[in-house]
């Protein structure tokens, strides 16, 4: 319960928005139909800004971090 429930819900419902326009400006770089956003904010919505959020701090850390175990 409490109040931090709803907030989080408001705020993850503009992110999704907010990262279905950035990807629908993406299609429109790359020359996709930007029909597209559709089925793209719908994933998002599913899949849900924090899944998102966890797979681009990867994909970021694979690109610049690298294996620092190596000597």
């Amino acid at each position: 319960g409490g109040s931090g429930g709803w907030k989080k819900k408001t705020l993850e419902i503009l992110l999704c928005g907010a990262l279905t326009l950035t990807f629908s400006s993406a299609l429109e770089y790359f020359g996709w139909p930007k029909s597209l956003s559709v089925a793209i904010g719908g994933g998002v919505g599913l899949i849900g800004v924090d899944a998102i959020r966890g797979f681009a701090m990867k994909f970021i850390s694979g690109r610049i971090g690298g294996d620092n175990n190596k000597v």
